[in-house]
């Protein structure tokens, strides 16, 4: 494996050095100005993908992306790769910590969206793959329309994204 750096999601900080609760100009002064305002209150910032949310001027929501983070960047949580190891290796090493919901289908291995309550962490991603959809007659017919379907597939196998919040900041 190549040598890369890492950026750590910190339950109930942030990530690295960006923290919940600091103000715009405190992200900037780290990060430099946003690439791209989504809306008045959520800022794309720099090459990593950050985005972060603000209320009342405080970031109560960062957002870290993995679309262009997993061939220089491995993002981590107490020592799990979050978008380097696949989706359910992630939430079975995390639940040895502390339990987890999910969202998005009744079978968990499924699931588009996953949340750790107790370090206001979510996970997400647009769809989700896992080997035993191949027991499934449709999604076989599926991968064999194209050769490229089941490539395409196998990207959700990972996150596509991870959140630390405090949804108390900046009521």
């Amino acid at each position: 494996m190549k040598n890369m750096d890492i950026l750590r999601i910190l339950p109930f900080e942030g990530l690295n050095t960006i923290k919940l609760g600091m103000t715009q100009a405190e992200i900037a002064a780290i990060l430099g100005p946003p690439v791209d305002v989504h809306w008045e209150d959520c800022m794309a910032y720099d090459d990593i993908n950050y985005t972060i949310s603000f209320r009342n001027d405080r970031a109560w929501e960062i957002c870290v992306n993995n679309y262009s983070l997993s061939d220089r960047y491995r993002v981590m949580l107490h020592d799990v790769d979050l978008f380097g190891d696949k989706a359910e290796d992630v939430i079975r090493k995390l639940e040895r910590f502390t339990p987890c919901t999910y969202e998005g289908d009744a079978d968990k291995d499924l699931a588009n969206e996953y949340t750790f309550p107790a370090w206001k962490i979510r996970f997400w991603r647009e769809r989700a793959y896992h080997p035993k959809l191949m027991q499934d007659p449709e999604f076989i017919e599926l991968i064999s329309m194209h050769e490229e379907n089941l490539e395409y597939e196998l990207q959700f196998w990972h996150f596509e994204s991870v959140v630390v919040y405090d949804d108390t900041i900046g009521l």
